[in-house]
């Protein structure tokens, strides 16, 4: 099975319950930007939509909650080595009256980042693009496992995109270490730091090419590498040099 994630699919940092519920019962979540996700994350969470919409006391799951919080907190920051410092927290609350739509009604469910130095949190809406990207694949890829289970084919489309440098590193390890070891990935990327320097041998060059008589012959995959051009071989011969030089 080939699973596809790319940069648009996001997990938003509060979510209407009243209206994704509106969204499954019209099979519509697509359309609602970050649904699909949310559901993911409920799976991982085990809970139900419908665990939420009837909600009237959250005492019941706070420990459930607090614990799979934990999990999820142990497992992206053994590869999001920029900031130790962090915590994921899962509020669910009734909406205030006070807040924008559609918010201010039903229950609503939160998703914060806490700074353990700083005892604050924020909305997770509100971290980096980067960290939003890597906690969002993290739980979507959680449930693909849960419902198709190692037989996969796994496409990346630019993953480090959002990501600076260290935290390329960071994901490029957390490909090798926990991917990599059950399923074939395969990524695009133009940063010299998602190109793995101890295994260039899995890099493919891909090249817009023309024939000889100027004929266009079409996008080519190769791993003839002094065939390609320079402009297609800068990501690779920038993260070689990068390599030599450290």
């Amino acid at each position: 099975l080939f699973v596809y994630y790319s940069n648009y699919v996001r997990l938003p940092g509060r979510v209407s319950i009243n209206q994704l519920q509106a969204h499954v019962a019209n099979n519509t979540v697509e359309s609602l930007p970050g649904g699909q996700v949310f559901l993911s994350l409920l799976s991982m969470v085990g809970l139900s939509l419908e665990d939420l919409v009837g909600a009237t006391s959250w005492e019941p799951l706070i420990a459930k909650l607090e614990s799979v919080a934990a999990k999820t907190s142990r497992q992206i920051f053994k590869y999001w080595s920029q900031n130790k410092n962090l915590k994921v927290r899962f509020i669910p609350h009734a909406g205030y009256p006070g807040d924008d739509a559609p918010f201010n009604t039903g229950n609503v469910f939160e998703t914060r980042i806490e700074n353990t130095r700083h005892d604050a949190t924020i909305i997770l809406d509100e971290r980096s693009t980067g960290f939003i990207w890597f906690f969002s694949f993290l739980v979507w890829f959680s449930e693909v496992q849960k419902q198709h289970g190692d037989n996969l084919v796994v496409l990346l489309d630019e993953p480090g995109l959002t990501l600076h440098a260290k935290a390329q590193n960071d994901l490029l390890r957390y490909i090798n270490d926990e991917l990599l070891t059950k399923y074939q990935v395969i990524y695009t990327t133009h940063s010299p730091f998602m190109v793995d320097p101890a295994d260039v041998r899995t890099v493919r060059t891909v090249q817009d090419v023309d024939g000889p008589n100027e004929d266009v012959l079409g996008t080519k995959v190769g791993d003839q590498v002094l065939s390609a051009d320079g402009e297609t071989l800068f990501p690779l011969r920038a993260a070689l040099g990068y390599d030599i030089s450290q």
